[in-house]
């Protein structure tokens, strides 16, 4: 999409400026892996997805809509933080001929990597000094649907329910996909805990077995419950 590169050099550097978004380039030594970009955003629940207070019209193929007096009456404000920009630079990855990066035991996809390496831990920091309570997307599918499926069976997004969202009309007819902060904090600690599962699977060959509150200790694991589902899942080991 040459509207995502021409952001990057047009307008990237402005928003960051002035607060709007905040923008961050992911590098190999001086070559552009991927962008992304995250800023406060706000997800709400409102009667039966029938917002009051909102005028539609429509004039000449155009739609807009107004808010009445300034008030939008929803049921619930919830609070959320938006993955405004994710984009791979195409160039970089023909470039490479394995587009995938060895964490620990498992294989990440380039894309899941530099998502759980430096995009969710940014979206924890914010987490834990704000109100957050999702992170949200707008997936700008090709039809295809390899994108969304990737967002929902990569990094488990799901389709928004039982909410509504504030667009902008640059991500009208986009499907907006959302992450509970509590799965994506278990999400990351399974990442995290990747490089330590080695330590574990040789602490095996040398013993028979290893439980929870010794993983927790020895290994400084974060998820270990999450662990041992992996390495029992991927029949690594028996724990």
């Amino acid at each position: 999409n040459p509207n995502l590169a021409w952001y990057l050099k047009r307008d990237a550097w402005n928003d960051d400026g002035r607060n709007y978004r905040s923008c961050f380039l992911v590098k190999e030594k001086n070559k552009i892996v991927l962008y992304f970009s995250l800023q406060c955003g706000l997800l709400f629940k409102c009667h039966e997805k029938q917002i009051q207070g909102i005028i539609h019209k429509e004039s000449a193929g155009e739609t807009r809509y107004y808010i009445k007096d300034d008030i939008l009456d929803v049921t619930q404000v919830v609070p959320g933080v938006e993955l405004g920009h994710f984009c791979i630079n195409d160039s970089y990855r023909k470039r490479k001929k394995e587009w995938k990066v060895q964490h620990g035991i498992a294989v990440y996809t380039v894309g899941a990597y530099v998502f759980y390496k430096f995009i969710a831990p940014k979206v924890k920091e914010i987490a834990e000094v704000a109100g957050s309570q999702f992170l949200y997307l707008f997936c700008a599918d090709d039809g295809t649907n390899r994108l969304l499926d990737y967002y929902v069976n990569t990094l488990n997004f799901s389709i928004m329910d039982n909410m509504a969202c504030v667009r902008s009309t640059f991500d009208r007819g986009l499907t907006c996909l959302t992450i509970k902060m509590e799965r994506l904090k278990d999400d990351l600690a399974l990442f995290n805990d990747m490089e330590k599962a080695e330590k574990i699977m040789d602490y095996l060959h040398c013993n028979n077995s290893i439980n929870i509150y010794q993983a927790r200790r020895e290994f400084n694991v974060e998820a270990p419950y999450l662990l041992f589902n992996y390495l029992v899942e991927h029949e690594f080991a028996s724990v």
